[in-house]
């Protein structure tokens, strides 16, 4: 009776000594013989032959380097393009970094307008002990999610809004 399943890739060094030597001598594609196991016998397969490769830092540091740039053009993209308002802001004191076209839609505060100043300092938060609230939440869980709250856009009118940070 056989049982099969995917094993590996697997670290020579956890290896029984018998296995060891029965697989140094193994060509890719072989299978062993059978090995006597705590569940009963065993045999393997090698499929390949590898060993982890170490490259010098600056033998990669462009490959990082486009890696990089790549995974921050697909948040741009995704940030700017996005139909919900999304803002970047400190969690201390609530400051802008960045708002994209939605957000600036929702509340009616340019990009510019909003950008390096606090929520408190554009009265968005009708009530700030909220924030207060929310940050705390934040901080103990490490996300908050779909939280109402009332906010004030630039006109002064007062709506709800579905928050959700991390």
């Amino acid at each position: 009776k056989a049982t099969g399943g995917l094993i590996g890739p697997i670290n020579a060094e956890d290896l029984n000594a018998a296995l060891k030597d029965g697989l140094t001598l193994l060509p890719a594609g072989g299978v062993t013989v059978a090995f006597r196991a705590p569940r009963g016998y065993q045999i393997f397969q090698l499929e390949n032959r590898s060993s982890p490769a170490q490259r010098p830092f600056d033998s990669v540091r462009g490959q990082i380097e486009q890696t990089l740039r790549e995974s921050e053009a697909r948040f741009s993209t995704v940030f700017r393009s996005s139909p919900a308002g999304i803002s970047i802001s400190t969690l201390h004191d609530g400051r802008i970094i960045d708002a994209n076209a939605s957000l600036s839609c929702m509340f009616g505060y340019q990009r510019e307008e909003a950008i390096g100043r606090t929520a408190a300092e554009l009265q968005i938060w009708v009530h700030p002990e909220a924030r207060t609230d929310m940050v705390a939440r934040l901080r103990e869980l490490g996300r908050v999610t779909n939280l109402e709250i009332e906010a004030r856009r630039k006109c002064g009118d007062i709506g709800n809004f579905l928050v959700s940070v991390e």
